[in-house]
């Protein structure tokens, strides 16, 4: 991950689609380690590859993308596990924009 950043995330560049690719990886094998924090970390790092592909995917007319669906359907999922307050009903509005962007694609 620190290493597509700097090679990707130079100059201006704020998001690249293989520094949101990693993130999410990284976030699926911390959630799947289950140390203590874990959870917290990946839901992090979901959060910040959905942003990336949002700015990446849905730009101009584009209002779905197969990636951000996925991106929004980890995040549902990890957040749902984690299971604090709050933490439901969020997962459940990412779940239903996923459900949607992929009934439109």
């Amino acid at each position: 991950l620190e290493a597509r950043k700097a090679i990707y995330l130079t100059g201006d560049a704020k998001v690249h689609h293989l520094v949101a690719a990693s993130e999410s990886n990284l976030a699926r094998t911390l959630k799947d380690r289950g140390r203590p924090g874990d959870i917290d970390k990946a839901i992090g790092l979901y959060e910040s590859s959905l942003e990336a592909r949002k700015a990446i995917y849905l730009t101009g007319d584009a209002k779905v993308h197969h990636l951000v669906a996925a991106s929004e359907s980890n995040l549902a999922r990890t957040l749902k596990d984690r299971g604090r307050p709050g933490d439901i009903d969020k997962a459940i509005g990412l779940y239903e924009s996923s459900l949607e962007a992929r009934k439109a694609i």
